[in-house]
C-alpha cells in the first residue's frame, strides 16, 4: 500500500469521527433547546432529567471527537499506521 493510500485512510478515519462527534453535538445541543422550549419551569423534574441527560450526551460525543483525534496522533507518532521498520541485520559477534 503505498503512502498516499496510507494517508488517504487515515484522513477518512479522523473526518468519520469528527463528523459524528459533530452530528452527535449538534443532536444534544437541539435537545437541550427543545427540552428547555418544552418543560420551561413548569414541569421541574422533567426539565432536569432531560437537560441531564443531553448535557451527559453532549460531553459523551465531545470526548469520541477528543478520543478520535489524540488516537489518530498516538498512531502516527508510534508508527502503528505510519512505516514499518525493517529489521536490523544480525552480526555475529567478535571471538577473539
Amino acid at each position: 500500500m503505498s503512502q498516499n493510500d496510507k494517508i488517504r485512510r487515515e484522513r477518512k478515519h479522523l473526518y468519520f469521527d469528527l463528523i459524528c462527534g459533530v452530528i452527535n453535538s449538534t443532536f444534544a445541543i437541539s435537545a437541550i433547546i427543545f427540552v428547555t422550549i418544552k418543560y420551561g419551569l413548569r414541569n421541574i423534574p422533567g426539565f432536569y432529567v432531560g437537560l441531564i441527560l443531553s448535557i451527559f450526551y453532549l460531553g459523551a460525543s465531545i470526548f469520541f471527537i477528543i478520543l478520535g483525534i489524540y488516537t489518530g496522533r498516538i498512531e502516527k507518532k508510534y508508527g502503528i499506521v505510519g512505516r514499518k521498520k525493517k529489521k536490523r541485520e544480525l552480526k555475529t559477534p567478535i571471538v577473539s
